[in-house]
């Protein structure tokens, strides 16, 4: 409240100390999470140690997104864990017949080299008196990076950058997604994805980090198990420790005299992992009569669902839908786009007409993450005259964009 109070004083106090880098950071608070795993979080609360960090946060994650490859999710705002999941589900339906390698770094963020992460920083960032914030911040912590804080997400996902990217151009995976440390890989045969995760462990031990002694190898086939789900090329469950967690809540929550919305309360977290899987017959058995609370939500959703997958997007004629492959090296003038879901896949219905007949309307749909982002980008300029082009990732892979 001391500093509510006078707060255009500590607006100017906090601007003095980042321009003339006066700022002592305090040390850091400690307190132990147990879920999903033990661990030690580390946070700030004196000021004006908090109200730096945002304050440097807000403007350099601006800057710091650009540079993560387009497959890393975790704590990046337009991405996370769901979108993660969808992209997971899409490539499972895609190579059933592929294997794929899952691994995991050992404490990840407890491990990270201070001397190496402030090297690698300096190579995506440029101004001086920016790094030798980070690097006291950095410094703060004694070994590795504090979990909790705000930067410590983008320092983190820094840090794997230039693994992601040799990925790609050494070892040419059908498919490579990264949420933090989880790192998963698809390959054409079994031979591959070894020879392959034998590299990665070498190239691992270069950045100073370790492997965790738990990597897997196995057909896709069988199920791919990450972000809290078992992913199968027809369906897509949760993962056991989550079912099982989701359970004794269930039955702990039953034995207090809970109003149905401080029940529905409890469990929503629950709800919302189970909407993004199979899991329609878990959720009756698990909440039993109270099922029948989230049944309004269920049929909001199944009505939204049933929406989108109507053949006439935009209230256009199934005739009108064009296959995106037939307007590569065309111009067109994108109208407008809206986010569908097609037998589970999330897809952008995106409606356009050419140049020289702007009274004849077309739309396509497209499931490239790059058209998508760049449309949300550009919303405010629309309509406009574009050109789609097929280009090429580092790894060789082509995809869809516009220019």
């Amino acid at each position: 409240m001391r500093v509510l109070e006078r707060r255009e004083q500590c607006v100017e106090e906090i601007h003095d100390m980042l321009v003339n880098e006066t700022y002592q950071f305090h040390p850091l608070m400690h307190m132990v999470a147990y879920e999903p795993k033990e661990r030690i979080i580390d946070y700030m609360i004196t000021y004006p140690d908090k109200i730096l960090i945002t304050c440097v946060h807000n403007v350099l994650k601006t800057e710091l997104i650009p540079k993560f490859v387009e497959n890393t999710y975790s704590s990046i705002k337009g991405r996370g864990l769901h979108k993660c999941c969808a992209k997971i589900q899409k490539e499972v339906r895609r190579h059933p017949n592929a294997y794929y390698v899952l691994t995991d770094i050992k404490k990840y963020y407890g491990s990270i080299d201070h001397d190496l992460c402030k090297q690698k920083l300096r190579n995506y960032i440029k101004d001086t008196k920016c790094l030798r914030f980070l690097d006291a911040l950095i410094d703060n912590h004694e070994q590795g990076i504090a979990i909790g804080l705000s930067l410590s997400s983008y320092l983190a996902n820094l840090n794997l950058c230039q693994v992601d990217r040799w990925i790609y151009s050494e070892l040419h995976p059908l498919v490579y997604v990264r949420y933090m440390d989880d790192q998963l890989m698809m390959f054409e045969n079994k031979e591959q994805a070894h020879i392959a995760l034998a590299k990665l462990k070498e190239h691992i031990k270069e950045q100073r980090l370790e492997l965790k002694n738990n990597a897997i190898v196995a057909p896709v086939s069988s199920g791919v198990i990450m972000v809290g789900y078992q992913f199968h090329t027809k369906y897509t469950l949760l993962r056991k420790n989550i079912r099982e967690r989701m359970k004794a809540k269930a039955r702990k929550l039953k034995k207090l005299n809970l109003t149905d919305d401080e029940w529905k309360q409890q469990m929503a977290s629950y709800y919302g992992w189970c909407i993004h899987a199979n899991c329609r017959h878990l959720m009756r058995k698990t909440f039993g009569e109270r099922y029948k609370l989230f049944e309004k939500n269920i049929m909001q959703y199944e009505r939204l669902r049933a929406k989108k997958e109507q053949n006439n997007f935009f209230g256009l004629p199934k005739d009108a839908r064009v296959s995106i492959t037939q307007l590569k090296d065309k111009d067109i003038v994108i109208l407008e786009f809206m986010e569908v879901t097609l037998f589970n896949e999330q897809k952008l219905a995106v409606k356009f007409c050419y140049p020289d007949s702007d009274e004849e309307i077309h739309m396509f749909l497209t499931r490239s993450d790059t058209i998508r982002e760049k449309l949300i980008a550009d919303r405010e300029y629309l309509p406009c005259v574009v050109t789609i082009r097929e280009k090429r990732t580092a790894g060789g892979k082509t995809y869809l964009s516009y220019e």
